[in-house]
C-alpha cells in the first residue's frame, strides 16, 4: 500500500544517529512536549507557518491576504506581527512573501519518495557504512508510513535506523525494529513524577517498550541504544542518573548508554512559530558538568558514551 506522511525535512550528510553518512527524515507530530526539545518544527502533525519578523522587508502583502487577520502591521519596526492563536495555518500568506520570510513547515509525501530521496546518497553510505534514520517529531506518530519507508530501505541494502521515544503503539515499534539495524529510544527519566512534569506525558508505557525492545533486538541481533538527553537542574542529579543505571543494567543486552549533553541549539524556532522555549533560562551544559555526570556514571559501572556521533 501507497502511505502518505508528512515531514519537516530529509538532511543529507549527517554524521550522527547511526553509523557512516547519513540521510535523515524527520517526520511530524509528537505526543510529548519535553521541556528541552531542540525540534519545535516537529511537534505539531500538520503543516504549520514559520515566520522570521528579522526578515520581514515590510512590503506588507502577507497583512492583505489573510482570511482571518491574524497578521497586522507593526509601524514602531516596520515588521509585520504574528498572531500564532488566531493563525489557521491556511499558507496563504507564504504564497505571496517575496523573501521566504514566511514558511511552511512540513509537507506530505509517499513513502516511496522519502526513499527514493535517501537513495540518492548511497555511495555515500557504500564507503562509510551509512545509512538512512528515521527520526521525528515522534516516529510513532506515523507509524504505517514510517514502516513502509523503511521496508522499501531496508529491502534496498541501506542500513537503517530509527530514533524514538517508545511513546506509542509496541506493535508498531516491534514492526519498525524488524526493518532496522540499529534502535535508538530516548529515555528523559525514570522517575514517573518527574518524567510527566518534563514531558507532559507517563511513562509507564514508555519503559514497558523499552524494556521489549532491548530484549526483542538481542533476539533478533540487533543494535539498540537507550539516548540520555541530560539536561542540567532537571534530570542530572546523582539519584535520577542512579536510578538511570539500575534501568539499564534490567534491559537485555544491557544496551549502551549514550548521553545526549544538553544544548539550545534550537531555541529560536519556538519564535518562529509563536511558541515559547521552556528552558530559556538553562544554559547549555558545560565541560564541569559533565564531568560530573561522568563520574556517577562510571561509579555506576555501565557502558555509556556522549554524544551523538558515530554511534
Amino acid at each position: 500500500m501507497a502511505e502518505k506522511g508528512i515531514i519537516f525535512d530529509i538532511s543529507h550528510y549527517m554524521l550522527e544517529d547511526g553509523p557512516g553518512i547519513r540521510t535523515n527524515v524527520f517526520v511530524k507530530g509528537c505526543p510529548l512536549r519535553c521541556k528541552w526539545c531542540s525540534n519545535a518544527y516537529g511537534l505539531k502533525k500538520n503543516p504549520q507557518i514559520s515566520y522570521n519578523p528579522l526578515k520581514c522587508i515590510g512590503c506588507g502583502a502577507c497583512v492583505q491576504v489573510c482570511p482571518v487577520q491574524a497578521i497586522s502591521w507593526n509601524t514602531g519596526h516596520d515588521a509585520a506581527v504574528q498572531d500564532f492563536e488566531k493563525c489557521r495555518d491556511c499558507m496563504a500568506c507564504v504564497k505571496v512573501c517575496p523573501t521566504k520570510t514566511r514558511k511552511e513547515i512540513g509537507r506530505e509525501v509517499f513513502a516511496a519518495e522519502a526513499a527514493k530521496e535517501a537513495e540518492k546518497d548511497q555511495m555515500y553510505y557504500r564507503r562509510s557504512g551509512g545509512g538512512t534514520t528515521v527520526s521525528g517529531g515522534e516516529i510513532l506518530m506515523q507509524p504505517q508510513f514510517v514502516t513502509e519507508l523503511l521496508k522499501i530501505c531496508y529491502h534496498d541494502g541501506i542500513d537503517t535506523a530509527i530514533e524514538t521515544s517508545a511513546c506509542g503503539n509496541w506493535e508498531d515499534l516491534s514492526e519498525m525494529i524488524a526493518y532496522s539495524d540499529t534502535v535508538f529510544i530516548d529515555c528523559k527519566a525514570i522517575d514517573a513524577g518527574l518524567h510527566k512534569e518534563l514531558t507532559g506525558v507517563d511513562n509507564a508505557g514508555i519503559l514497558n517498550n523499552i524494556r521489549k525492545a532491548a530484549a526483542l533486538c538481542r533476539e533478533k541481533n540487533k543494535t539498540i541504544v537507550i539516548r540520555f538527553p541530560c539536561v542540567p537542574t532537571l534530570n542530572d542529579s546523582e539519584k535520577d542518573l542512579a536510578a538511570l543505571a539500575d534501568f539499564i543494567r534490567e534491559l537485555d543486552g544491557p544496551p549502551l548508554l549514550n548521553v545526549l549533553p544538553y544544548h539550545n541549539y534550537g531555541e529560536n524556532k519556538y519564535a518562529f512559530i509563536g511558541r515559547e522555549y521552556g528552558t530559556k533560562d538553562i544554559p547549555a551544559m558545560t565541560k564541569e558538568d559533565l564531568d560530573r555526570v561522568r563520574s556517577v556514571l562510571d561509579r555506576q559501572g555501565i557502558r555509556y558514551s556522549v554524544g551523538g556521533y558515530n554511534i
